[in-house]
């Protein structure tokens, strides 16, 4: 998963930066550990190399995925509102470029699930989905404690999709049968997230003024990475795998 050029010059820069890391740097390393767990012991991503998952499956994660993108518009709307509250207008600021730049993203997951055709629920809908709805209150929880921390989980989302996404969308397609036009919405962010990282990395350094927040922010890392394999597993759980 965090295979190829991107994952390279990342895990490259990060050799020279460790000995003197920064807050950011310390986020983009768990990440970094994330990803790479993902290409050898996570159970989906191991399914969609062996063929396994079918296109029920997919819609499942691609709903999730459209819930995910909502919920996280609001949450990011209601930071940059505390963050001006609280006189951080800085990171205001960066909130508000960020809803903008994400905003209309939900619309190619909608037009990937028209794509694979068929029934699905949505995730909302579905009882028996909770991870995602959990991951969603969890960030509110953690913007009401303190707005800033909701930078580590941008970062993660962004990061992971960069490192993780070109395996998985080439899995889905080569060995599933699923093309990458049927899964847009995780090879757009592919394309736009790549450019994002870097200054994501930087900007959690320049809007961070104290390094008490340290472990804040990578508490709020591991939590959400927590949410995200409960996900997985739902994934898995939802339907039957492929013969």
């Amino acid at each position: 998963m965090a295979s190829g050029a991107a994952g390279a010059i990342f895990y490259h820069s990060l050799a020279h930066i460790e000995p003197m890391q920064t807050i950011g740097n310390a986020i983009q390393f768990e990440i970094e550990q994330y990803a790479r767990s993902l290409v050898h012991s996570n159970a989906l991503f191991r399914a969609a190399e062996k063929g396994a998952l079918t296109p029920e499956q997919v819609k499942i994660y691609i709903s999730g995925i459209l819930f995910q993108i909502r919920g996280s518009l609001k949450v990011l709307r209601r930071a940059e509102r505390l963050a001006s509250a609280t006189g951080d207008h800085a990171l205001a600021a960066h909130y508000r470029l960020k809803f903008r730049e994400e905003c209309g993203h939900d619309r190619w997951a909608e037009r990937d699930l028209k794509s694979l055709r068929g029934s699905y629920t949505e995730y909302e809908c579905n009882g028996s989905m909770r991870a995602l709805k959990d991951l969603i209150a969890y960030l509110n929880q953690v913007i009401d404690l303190d707005p800033c921390l909701f930078l580590s989980y941008l970062l993660l989302s962004e990061y992971l999709t960069v490192l993780a996404g070109p395996a998985w969308l080439e899995a889905l397609e080569g060995k599933c049968g699923i093309p990458r036009n049927n899964v847009s919405v995780v090879a757009n962010h592919i394309e736009l997230d790549r450019e994002h990282v870097i200054d994501g990395v930087r900007e959690i350094d320049v809007l961070i003024a104290s390094p008490d927040k340290r472990e804040a922010m990578l508490d709020v890392v591991a939590k959400s990475i927590a949410y995200y394999d409960r996900f997985w597993s739902e994934i898995l759980l939802a339907s039957p795998m492929a013969a």
